[in-house]
């Protein structure tokens, strides 16, 4: 699940041999990975770069992943 600054480039290398999908920001990739696993399922966020586009660093990435991640499996 692809967003931000650098989706489209990672899209472009990565779409042929992977399953890819670029989504708005942070906020949809949270709900289409919660809508794509199973129940108990992990959701990870594993950043292929940085977020500067949208976040100003990286513990405000990782506190909104968790918040997003809280809100939409409660």
């Amino acid at each position: 699940i692809l967003f931000g600054r650098d989706a489209k480039t990672l899209y472009t290398m990565w779409h042929k041999q992977h399953s890819c999908i670029m989504v708005e920001d942070l906020s949809a990739a949270v709900t289409y990975a919660v809508t794509l696993s199973a129940k108990q399922a992990a959701v990870i966020l594993s950043p292929a770069c940085a977020s500067f586009d949208q976040f100003s660093h990286y513990q405000q990435r990782g506190a909104y992943f968790v918040d997003s991640v809280k809100n939409r499996t409660a």
